[in-house]
């Protein structure tokens, strides 16, 4: 069963039956709790911060790098209600879009005038596709599986991580930390602007 849902500014649009959801985060159930899943992240402008947990579906927590100093009226905001049973509300300039299918879960921004600031906990056996572009760093934590990272404007940082990662930082360090990798698995780290810090495993 695909989810799915569209932020606007600081409002929400959700399944009310099955998206929990409380002020700035949104809880994203999975197809199948008990297989393993992938989470693709991509925004534009702003920070992303993954971690690892015991939790069987996904919770995304959002902010906006200047959310405190600018507030919309509640009756410039549009409203409109999908076919699919969904309720849309949208105003301002901040757009997230969060979609799940079959345990493959995305979370894009495309917005390039707000900063978004995301954090997001995942069961730890999940593959990640992380990115953002602009005056942002990522962080990613206890995750065993394996992870694509890419950070133009930004630095790189995972710890306990059990898998491979394929990173690249453009103007940015890289700093990855293993608890185990997957043998036979190639792997990367590349930047043109900044260090690259690796730590793995003494068995490997």
């Amino acid at each position: 069963m695909k989810k799915h849902i569209i932020i606007m500014t600081l409002v929400i649009m959700s399944f009310v039956s099955s998206m929990a959801q409380s002020a700035n985060e949104i809880a994203v159930p999975l197809s199948d709790p008990t297989k393993r899943g992938k989470l693709k992240v991509h925004i534009n402008y702003g920070s992303v911060t993954v971690k690892g947990s015991a939790r069987k579906d996904l919770l995304v927590k959002y902010s906006q790098g200047d959310e405190d100093k600018e507030h919309e009226d509640d009756d410039d905001r549009h409203k409109k209600s999908s076919k699919d049973g969904l309720k849309r509300i949208s105003g301002g300039s901040l757009e997230l879009e969060i979609s799940e299918d079959d345990n493959s879960v995305k979370v894009e921004s495309s917005s390039w005038s707000k900063k978004l600031n995301l954090t997001i906990e995942v069961p730890s056996g999940f593959d990640l596709n992380v990115s953002t572009y602009n005056d942002g760093d990522l962080q990613i934590s206890n995750i065993q599986g394996a992870l694509e990272l890419s950070d133009y404007n930004g630095s790189i940082t995972a710890e306990n991580i059990s898998g491979s990662v394929l990173a690249t930082s453009y103007n940015g360090e890289i700093k990855i930390t293993f608890d185990k990798v997957t043998e036979s698995t190639p792997m990367s780290f590349s930047t043109y602007n900044g260090d690259i810090d690796l730590t793995f495993p003494s068995s490997l």
